[in-house]
């Protein structure tokens, strides 16, 4: 091998060999799928309009249990949600407000045993302009792993499912690429 090629193949295995790890992020190892505590569907933004309320109440219960199942059916985590947990998670949302509560959903997910929290919110910009944003925040350390939004028409069953059901294949596809990472 001549010193050009060899400078070349030096670089090359140093690229691979120091290249940053992204996993143990969202998948603890490559066969073991993350404990999770998924907090239930809020909305926030505009949730002024009066006759709007029953029916996102009906949503937030019906999508937030679909987007629990979805999760558990596509293997992306292994969702804690057992009727004790829930009951649990149910009571500590009545007192406080789960989703920016300075730390108490960390408290709750180490209680439970999870590694991560799911913290699905619905942002409404108006009734017909919609983002889904999903946070995955690390027990441990408190720390943003994950944060994306998935903009969606409309406030019909029919267009949440369809948007939890691509934000769920775009969950898999980040811990199925966060695996493969850990793997070099």
């Amino acid at each position: 091998m001549s010193f050009p090629l060899l400078k070349y193949f030096i670089i090359l295995i140093l690229l691979i060999s120091t290249q940053p790890v992204l996993s143990k992020e969202l998948s603890t190892e490559a066969n073991k799928l993350t404990p999770v505590i998924v907090l239930d569907f809020e909305i926030v933004g505009d949730t002024s309009v009066e006759h709007l309320k029953q029916n996102d109440s009906i949503l937030m219960k019906k999508f937030s249990k679909v987007f629990r199942e979805q999760l558990k059916q596509q293997t992306v985590f292994d969702v804690i949600d057992d009727k004790e947990s829930m009951a649990l998670i149910e009571q500590k949302g009545q007192q406080q407000f789960l989703h920016r509560c300075n730390g108490c959903e960390f408290d709750l997910g180490k209680q439970l045993g999870a590694k991560q929290i799911i913290v699905p919110w619905i942002f409404r910009m108006s009734i017909l302009i919609q983002t889904l944003v999903i946070e995955i925040r690390d027990v441990e350390t408190g720390r943003l792993i994950l944060k994306s939004p998935y903009n969606f028409r409309g406030n019909t069953d029919k267009a949440w499912e369809k948007t939890i059901l691509y934000a769920i294949n775009d969950l898999k596809k980040a811990v199925r690429k966060d695996a493969q990472a850990a793997e070099l």
